[in-house]
């Protein structure tokens, strides 16, 4: 399992080394990042907008999007609000954005 906060906080169990926790790590930020785009895409949302709706900044929207940014699960409610959507649709769209 890995953890949304910290790469620190990632305790393996299953043998893997850090080099492949980082990846797997950054796989998951670029999945976030993919799907908020894409439904703020969908929903007709600037990142302004969005940072309006959702009670979050423009910067760091951007840096989540760009998967500079690691979301936390009170700002992953926010998102989901923000969209217009159920936090559970926002992690289906998060997990569709990880297998493709």
């Amino acid at each position: 399992m890995i953890s949304l906060k910290s790469e620190e906080s990632v305790v393996p169990k299953d043998g893997r080394g850090r080099k492949e926790r980082h990846a797997e790590l950054q796989a998951l930020r670029h999945a976030v990042g993919s799907a908020i785009r894409a439904l703020r895409s969908e929903a007709k949302l600037s990142q302004k907008a969005l940072a309006e709706r959702s009670g979050l900044s423009k910067s760091w929207i951007s840096r989540l999007e760009s998967g500079q940014h690691e979301p936390t699960f009170e700002s992953i409610r926010r998102l989901a609000r923000g969209l217009g959507i159920s936090s559970a649709e926002l992690a289906k769209k998060i997990e569709d954005c990880e297998q493709s």
